[in-house]
């Protein structure tokens, strides 16, 4: 394909009455073939060995039933120690964030961003993961 059937390609893409046309999304993917843009590439079998091998031993919680899922959650969550800021007094000792956010009313993100040092401290409160100690 030259530089002036492309340019052709370009003229004919046109919207219809409610958005794109048919006839528009034809022509793009022609043009993206012309100028050998592929969207859906086959995955190399060496890249699949290499994402397979890297996600063994994980635990996708999503596929799992709840009572499996919720062993999985409890073994691989962390303990989680709130302190009071800025004077650094000892709040209480949770098993996961979810546990302490649920106590001192902060949603569970926020007690991980702040225990990862994402932020400083939420609500008068500071976090830290208890086998950081």
């Amino acid at each position: 394909m030259d530089n002036k059937d492309i340019q052709n390609l370009l003229d004919s893409l046109d919207e219809g009455p409610l958005g794109r046309s048919d006839a528009y999304w034809d022509n793009l993917e022609k043009l993206n073939i012309a100028r050998g843009v592929w969207h859906s590439k086959p995955v190399p079998k060496e890249t699949k060995d290499k994402m397979s091998k890297a996600a063994k031993g994980r635990v996708n919680k999503a596929s799992l039933d709840p009572r499996a899922r919720a062993k999985a959650a409890k073994t691989m969550s962390k303990g989680v120690i709130a302190y009071s800021y800025p004077d650094n007094k000892f709040i209480g000792q949770y098993t996961n964030n979810k546990e302490a956010s649920k106590a001192l009313d902060i949603h569970p993100s926020i007690v991980g961003s702040v225990a990862r040092g994402l932020y400083k401290q939420i609500k008068g409160y500071t976090f830290e993961y208890a086998d950081t100690k």
